[in-house]
C-alpha cells in the first residue's frame, strides 16, 4: 500500500509544475510541435506546455477559467480535447466528424453559456456542446451555404456567425435552430483586419461582450478600428486580455518573424511583440489566471493519501 500511496502522490504532482503568469496567460496552439504552449502575457516568459502526442493538427483552444479546462480542436483527427490547463492533465476527446458536411476540417471554438462550448466548422453549422461535450444545439445555415469561420456568444445573449467564405455575419437565438436576421452589423461596429482567413475565428468578443468580426481583403477605412496589414502579412487568432488590452498572433511583416502582439485596442497601438519558436494558430487568454489552482490540487492529494492511508 506505501507503493500505491507513493505512485499516487507522483502521479498527480508531476503535472503541477506550471508556474503562473504575472496576469493574463496565454495559451498557443503551437501546430509545429503539435502541443499547447503557455505562455506570460506580461513577461512572454514560457509556461511550460501540454498536450504533447494527442495532436496532429491543432488548430484552435479556448479555455474556462471557471471549470479549468482547455478545449482544443484538432484539424486533422477532427476532434475536441479537454485539458485542464494548469495541470496538463488530460480529460476527455469527442469527434467532431458527424458535425461536418465536406472535406476541409478546420473550425474555431468559444465559450457559451452554464460552461458550455460553441463550436464553428468551416464546412458545417455551428454547435452547442455541455461542458462534457454532448451535443445540445445546432446554429442552421442558410441554403448553399458551407459552413462558418466562427460563433461567439455576445453581450446582448444572442450568437453571431461568419459565413465562411461570403463574410456574411447572421445572428441566432442562443439555443439555436435558424438564424433570426442576416447581413447583420456587429455589435462593436468595428472590424479587425487580417490578410489570411484561412484558420482565423471570424467572431471575437471582448471583455464587455461586444462583438467584432476579423475579415480579408479591401474594406472602407472608416470600419476599422486596427488595421494591421501594413504591419502583419498573416493573422492567425485574436484575443482579449484585461482591460483594453488584445493579443494578435501571426506574422509580422519586416522580417517574417511569427509573433503574438499586444495591442491597445483602443486606439491600435502596440504595447511590443512576443517572438514565437514554434507556428502558433488559435490562441486564448485568461486574465489574472489560475487562482488557487495549484493549492486546489495540493489539497486534493492529501485528500486522496488520506483516503488511502484509512483503507490500510
Amino acid at each position: 500500500m506505501k507503493n500505491l500511496r507513493l505512485l499516487a502522490l507522483c502521479g498527480l504532482t508531476q503535472f503541477a509544475v506550471f508556474a503562473h503568469a504575472t496576469y493574463d496567460l496565454i495559451l498557443a496552439v503551437d501546430a509545429a510541435n503539435d502541443r499547447i504552449d503557455r505562455i506570460d502575457g506580461t513577461t512572454g516568459a514560457s509556461l511550460g506546455s501540454f498536450g504533447t502526442g494527442f495532436f496532429t493538427d491543432p488548430s484552435a483552444v479556448v479555455a474556462n477559467p471557471a471549470t479549468g479546462r482547455a478545449y482544443v480542436y484538432d484539424a486533422f483527427r477532427e476532434e475536441i480535447s479537454v485539458f485542464n490547463y494548469s495541470t496538463g492533465v488530460f480529460l476527455q476527446s469527442v469527434s467532431t466528424v458527424p458535425y461536418r458536411t465536406g472535406a476541409g476540417p478546420y473550425g474555431t471554438l468559444s465559450l457559451g453559456k452554464n460552461n458550455e462550448v460553441l463550436f464553428a466548422n468551416y464546412f458545417g453549422a455551428g454547435r452547442r456542446f455541455s461542458a462534457d461535450l454532448g451535443l445540445l444545439g445546432t446554429y442552421d445555415l442558410p441554403s448553399g451555404q458551407i459552413g462558418t469561420s466562427g460563433a461567439s456568444l455576445a453581450g446582448d445573449g444572442f450568437v453571431y456567425s461568419s459565413v465562411y467564405a461570403s463574410r456574411q455575419i447572421l445572428k441566432y437565438n442562443y439555443a439555436g435552430g435558424a438564424h433570426v436576421a442576416a447581413s447583420v452589423a456587429v455589435p462593436g461596429g468595428s472590424i479587425l483586419r487580417d490578410l489570411d482567413f484561412q484558420g482565423v475565428n471570424g467572431i471575437v468578443v471582448d471583455n464587455a461582450g461586444q462583438v467584432y468580426r476579423i475579415i480579408t481583403g479591401a474594406v472602407p477605412s472608416t470600419s476599422l478600428i486596427v488595421d494591421l496589414s501594413s504591419t502583419m502579412t498573416e493573422v492567425w487568432g485574436a484575443r482579449f486580455g484585461h482591460g483594453n488590452l488584445a493579443y494578435v498572433s501571426g506574422i509580422r511583416k519586416s522580417d517574417s518573424k511569427k509573433i503574438i502582439r499586444k495591442l491597445n485596442f483602443n486606439n491600435g497601438s502596440s504595447y511590443g511583440d512576443i517572438e514565437l519558436s514554434g507556428t502558433i494558430r488559435g490562441i486564448e487568454v485568461i486574465a489574472a489566471p489560475e487562482p488557487g489552482s495549484m493549492i486546489a490540487l495540493g489539497l486534493g492529494t492529501v485528500a486522496l493519501l488520506r483516503r488511502r492511508k484509512s483503507a490500510v
